[in-house]
């Protein structure tokens, strides 16, 4: 399910959504596109990194995820060697012997 937003980013008030029809969703590309993921993912991370964020830290949070790079917001992989799921899911696939 999609939902589209009908008010501004920077407005003031709840955001409003509604759902997408079919046919919108095919021609929805470019610019609307990315309008309409960054005002999902203010709703979203209204409360994030454990508290509520004021309106200059939403906008931070929407394009930076993890607040630092340190062994607990990093990649798994580059502090603690963990495969990724793809070569996990590969790696099974080689260990069962074909019958």
């Amino acid at each position: 399910m999609f939902l589209k937003s009908n008010t501004p980013i920077s407005g003031e008030g709840r955001l409003e959504c509604r759902v997408m029809r079919r046919e919108e969703r095919g021609r929805m590309r470019g610019r609307d596109f990315k309008v309409y993921h960054r005002r999902r993912l203010i709703k979203k991370r209204r409360f994030h990194w454990g508290h509520q964020l004021s309106k200059d830290k939403i906008g931070f949070a929407v394009n930076t995820p993890t607040p630092c790079s340190c062994y607990m917001c990093g990649n798994p992989r580059k502090y603690f060697g963990e495969l990724t799921i793809q070569e996990r899911k590969q790696n099974e696939k080689d260990s069962v012997p074909d019958t």
